[in-house]
């Protein structure tokens, strides 16, 4: 069975709202977002949740929208556009390199912000990617079926800050450039807590996606066998999803390129769970299609727009706060120290140390390759070389 990801609220509410009918993860427009810790692709399908933060704004869920594609409850000062359905067709790209995998998240990625070259380079889901690409010489297939189902658009200028948001902003140390106290605390309290960003509009919808890899050392040898290995990608993901079996297709064909497939990472985010298991051999139907019918009731983001969190620290919001804007600048200065900062690479087990290798930057995120000293090998520069 293929478990659609879990949706997490963290809402804030009075005890006597918990219940109410509210449109699913509409909340995550109060979110502090980390794009260094988020990914706008979820290829593993394990890392739906990841970089959302504590909430910034105070939602009150009291209006239910009239004429819309939802009678769910929104919050206050929050502008629903619905999107009209249109026919949904499966996708695949490949993957084998740093260049298509940045070219493949930036299709998706939708931020409306620029933060520079390291965006959502250091996420954990960017390392998994990079990690089968460089360190197990691994060739993606990523096959997805995207369906958009409403906008909701935030109208920040109306909305109240979280005490929690402001209560660490009021503690903050400020202002001394270079202290270590004041950096540990806007990584630890601020990053970590909130993020560096909040999202000022969501697309909910949902999405069925499947990963496979092969080595790369294969691909080769499919080429040479006349495999088209994105429409073999695209009817594992067919048959993985209960679609129709295309009566063109090779099943032969089909059974020996999946004789070179290594991992099959297959997953639904929105929607109802997916079980692939149940089959009607007397009414036959499309499975996924099923399923999308079930994305409204149970909708999750599959695009968003965000903006500094410093851009909230204003003498408007701050009124009391003679520092707010030197706090705002020391955030921007860590940011660009840390997590913003390309020349900050990252390589496997630290090429284990000094004396068996160096990290070289590879110019995409922050990720770097082992550079081994003369006597050393692998992609951790960990195997003595035996003379």
């Amino acid at each position: 069975m293929l478990m659609a990801s879990m949706n997490i609220s963290s809402m804030s509410v009075q005890k006597d709202e918990v219940d109410i009918d509210w449109l699913p993860n509409s909340n995550k427009l109060a979110l502090g977002y980390n794009p260094s810790r988020g990914n706008p692709i979820c290829y593993s399908g394990d890392c739906i949740m990841n970089g959302f933060g504590a909430p910034i704004f105070q939602l009150k869920y009291n209006k239910r929208p009239v004429g819309s594609c939802t009678t769910k409850l929104l919050p206050e000062h929050v502008e629903a556009i619905c999107i009209p359905s249109s026919e949904v067709k499966a996708k695949t790209e490949k993957i084998s390199t740093f260049y298509e995998y940045k070219e493949s998240y930036q299709k998706s990625e939708s931020s409306g912000l620029s933060l520079g070259p390291i965006s959502f380079g250091s996420s954990d889901e960017t390392s998994w990617m990079l990690d089968n690409i460089y360190k197990y010489n691994y060739t993606m297939y990523y096959t997805y079926v995207r369906m958009s189902f409403v906008k909701l658009i935030l109208f920040e200028p109306q909305l109240e800050l979280t005490e929690e948001f402001r209560a660490a902003i009021a503690a903050m140390p400020c202002c001394h450039v270079g202290c270590e106290t004041t950096e540990s605390y806007i990584r630890k309290w601020i990053f970590e807590q909130f993020g560096y960003t909040y999202l000022n509009e969501i697309t909910l919808g949902g999405v069925a996606q499947q990963t496979i890899t092969i080595n790369s050392s294969d691909i080769e040898k499919m080429y040479q066998e006349n495999f088209n290995s994105d429409n073999e990608a695209g009817i594992s993901f067919g048959l993985t999803f209960g679609m129709h079996e295309s009566e063109s297709h090779s099943k032969g064909n089909h059974s020996k390129f999946m004789t070179y497939v290594k991992h099959i990472y297959a997953s639904t985010s929105g929607g109802q769970p997916f079980d692939n298991s149940v089959q009607n051999e007397t009414i036959k139907t499309n499975q996924l299609n099923e399923w999308f019918k079930t994305v409204p009731t149970n909708p999750v983001i599959t695009r968003m727009r965000i903006n500094r969190l410093t851009e909230l620290l204003t003498k408007k919001r701050f009124p009391s706060d003679p520092l707010i804007e030197d706090k705002a600048r020391l955030i921007e200065l860590v940011w660009t120290k840390f997590d913003g900062n390309q020349t900050l690479v990252k390589c496997a087990n630290d090429c284990t140390d000094a004396c068996h290798g160096r990290c070289i930057p590879t110019g995409y995120f922050q990720y770097g390759l082992c550079k081994c000293n003369p006597g050393f090998t692998g992609h951790d520069c960990s195997v003595s070389i035996v003379a």
